[in-house]
């Protein structure tokens, strides 16, 4: 009995951690694909997490006696390899074959197939790891209630890990640092009579993972997007490059950056941008310096200006604040309390 409640426990806690895993892979993976492609990219994520699980549920049900009759080698395996092909899926994804982008996906046949081999790679750990949930839940179905209640706590904390752990790691390595919980739940379920192929496969797993930490995948993003077009200015570069919960934030800068939307033509000065931010390589927002001892501020010259003509403004709202332009020109038209709204704390950091 003693025995009993030792592996019970064992598949209790390695079912949480796989479900951590899981999800926090999931978050991670649309943080990745949000840099590199486009935001859009999360409806596909959670399409391949959810085509990953039906299909996991599909293949116990078909094969549901030959996988519990061997669950005991096959529950630290599926585990491992879901693990392992988190790592592999983000490498593999990046590679010249595997590589595609958006706006070419309407001109060139083949990138119609980068972007299946994509979704291929991203389906294969969700598949695996509910394969291993799925045989749990099956096999100890009289005691349901307690793995699911694993399964939801698990779920809920990768969700919580995925975004606090994006403070700290680029999204090129954020989904490889997910595979860890992967493979360690897969150590814990080692079965007594322990195959030297499955001790070799998780050995070799980990050792993979911790070097594609050390060593991240290329990043190159859609030559399409705004930072790509932007570092192709002459002696353009990156000044801040900093992950999180809200995207990846980047700083550039070049001579050549200029910012005037509606700038009327009376305006005769020199336009002062020289630096821009950018959130997963879109266009957040312009970066201009000001000090009370300037004679203008830029947006004066634009309908900006407006609201400080009709009336003197002591109190102003500024809602979505960005890189702080338009909380610098209440400062400018003398206004005495200012609250300025913005979500993205990387920015306002």
């Amino acid at each position: 009995m003693i025995r009993l409640w030792t592996y019970h426990n064992k598949l209790m806690v390695t079912t949480c951690l796989l479900s951590i895993s899981l999800i926090a892979y999931q978050v991670a993976i649309i943080q990745f694909l949000s840099y590199i492609q486009w935001f859009h990219y999360a409806n596909m994520v959670i399409s391949i997490a959810l085509l990953g699980f039906g299909a996991a549920g599909t293949f116990v049900s078909m094969l549901r006696k030959w996988l519990l009759d061997r669950s005991e080698v096959l529950l630290p395996l599926l585990m491992i390899i879901s693990g392992l092909t988190m790592v592999v899926g983000v490498w593999l994804s990046r590679s010249g074959f595997a590589h595609f982008d958006s706006y070419l996906l309407f001109v060139e046949r083949k990138q119609w197939l980068a972007l299946f081999i994509n979704y291929l790679f991203f389906f294969l750990p969700f598949f695996f790891g509910a394969l291993a949930l799925g045989i749990i839940f099956v096999k100890y179905v009289g005691e349901i209630g307690k793995f699911y209640f694993s399964n939801l706590i698990g779920s809920a904390m990768g969700a919580l890990l995925a975004a606090g752990l994006s403070w700290v790691f680029l999204p090129g390595v954020l989904p490889v640092v997910m595979a860890i919980m992967a493979i360690a739940s897969g150590f814990i379920m080692l079965p007594r009579k322990k195959q030297l192929y499955i001790i070799i496969l998780a050995f070799s797993g980990l050792v993979f993972t911790l070097y594609r930490i050390l060593q991240p995948a290329d990043l190159a993003i859609s030559e399409y997007k705004s930072i790509s077009r932007t570092l192709n200015l002459p002696a353009s570069q990156i000044n801040i490059e900093k992950s999180g919960p809200y995207g990846f934030v980047q700083v550039v800068s070049a001579d050549a950056l200029r910012y005037a939307p509606g700038l009327s033509l009376a305006f005769t000065g020199e336009v002062p941008v020289k630096k821009v931010v950018f959130n997963n390589g879109d266009w957040f927002g312009p970066v201009i310096s000001w000090n009370k001892a300037d004679s203008f501020h830029l947006l004066d010259y634009t309908t900006m200006m407006l609201p400080y003509v009709l009336l003197k403004r002591g109190k102003v709202l500024i809602l979505n604040a960005g890189t702080g332009i338009h909380t610098s020109h209440a400062l400018s038209r003398g206004a005495t309390e200012i609250d300025a709204v913005e979500p993205h704390k990387t920015v306002t950091d």
